[in-house]
């Protein structure tokens, strides 16, 4: 089994009709693409940028985070720690934000 079709629950998002506002999804689908750009991009360079600007705390991602309904310190926490788990080989993707989690 690939890296692209493991899932975890970094990030749990269900999105349901009424549980989040359409301007809340595009947030949240950003964090996801940029999640998804950071451990999966075969693109060295989009891989570096999406990890730079997922830990680098600027205004922009405090308030794309804060659109998404995210705190920033925790997504900042969890890609840490997929940044390390992939060090030791061991990496799930998180879903995107239109697939159902349970």
């Amino acid at each position: 089994m690939g890296r692209a079709s493991k899932h975890s629950n970094f990030f749990k998002v269900e999105v349901r009709q009424g549980n989040m506002s359409a301007e809340n999804q595009i947030f949240v689908a950003i964090l996801h693409q940029a999640i998804r750009d950071a451990f999966i991009s075969s693109d060295g360079f989009a891989r570096r940028t999406a990890r730079a600007w997922l830990l680098g705390n600027s205004e922009r991602f405090q308030f794309v985070c804060e659109c998404a309904g995210r705190e920033a310190s925790y997504v900042q926490q969890k890609v840490k720690q997929k940044i390390k788990e992939e060090k030791n080989g061991n990496i799930n993707l998180p879903p995107m934000p239109w697939q159902r989690v349970h």
